[in-house]
């Protein structure tokens, strides 16, 4: 706000290559920015004029925050059992993003971390269906769900038994 006599207009400014721009049509004593996206990130002041003269005001920055979004969704994957697993996301959204991972709906943990580390993966600890939601200061989102699913060398639980038969008579191993 500004105070004189007479009544002072308004121009507000944007700074583009270090030199201060008018904004075509911002002449309230409030600069509204309807729909901000990341380009109206920057820096602003407003000049105010009457017949005596101009003042520009101090600058203030406009920071824009994004909610988090998936640039890629998790995908399905298998792993062999006994490896170590790093599940990485791609994700838009800035700094402070928080991560809640789940398996079969229930939350396994929270991190800073955009990666589920698992370790000496087995099936029984690990296959499932797995999500996470990313959450920031100005919202959050939740991945489609995904598999995990870890597969196991093949092992001979039982070995055939030797066994004699008599000639025209059938067996089995």
């Amino acid at each position: 706000t500004a105070d004189g006599k007479p009544d002072p207009t308004y121009q507000w400014q944007t700074l583009s290559n270090r030199k201060w721009i008018d904004i075509k049509d911002a002449t309230e004593s409030t600069l509204n920015i309807v729909s901000s996206t990341a380009e109206d990130a920057n820096s602003y002041r407003v000049v105010v004029r009457n017949s005596e003269g101009y003042r520009n005001s101090k600058t203030a920055k406009l920071s824009v925050m994004a909610k988090p979004a998936f640039v890629v969704q998790p995908v399905d994957a298998s792993y062999v059992t006994g490896s170590s697993v790093n599940i990485l996301l791609n994700v838009a959204g800035g700094r402070g993003m928080t991560y809640e991972w789940f398996k079969d709906g229930a939350s396994i943990g929270t991190t800073r971390s955009n990666k589920l580390s698992l370790k000496k993966v087995k099936a029984s600890d690990h296959d499932g269906i797995y999500s996470v939601t990313v959450t920031n200061q100005v919202g959050e989102v939740t991945s489609d769900d995904f598999s995990v699913t870890i597969i196991e060398g093949v092992s001979i639980t039982k070995s055939p038994a030797s066994i004699g038969v008599v000639e025209n008579q059938a067996g089995n191993l």
